[in-house]
């Protein structure tokens, strides 16, 4: 899957559901590709590895994975591996503290 196209082209809906499961993150939706950058997946990392490393907070992991989901409905958060592309919000960079 190519995701600059998909960032480039896509917007996402949700539902309430998905509203209260992000209730705890700094983003309560699912976020549009267009609000995210595209971050590519290291040896050793995992969702919640890269929230903390790049959100500066754990919890945004949620984000990440209905994000993800949305855009690619094969997406499996619990099954990330080196090279794969994934969609973080650009709220989120490298400066963020360790939370």
């Amino acid at each position: 899957m190519n995701l600059a196209k998909v960032v480039k082209n896509t917007s996402v809906s949700i539902g309430l559901a998905t509203l209260l499961y992000l209730s705890s993150c700094k983003s309560t939706i699912p976020l549009s590709p267009k609000e995210c950058f595209v971050y590519k997946v290291e040896k050793g990392d995992s969702l919640y590895k890269i929230a903390k490393k790049l959100c500066g907070n754990s919890k945004e992991w949620k984000v990440i994975a209905v994000t993800n989901t949305y855009v690619n409905p094969d997406f499996d958060p619990h099954k990330i591996y080196p090279g794969q592309e994934i969609l973080v919000p650009k709220y989120c960079n490298k400066d963020a503290g360790n939370n």
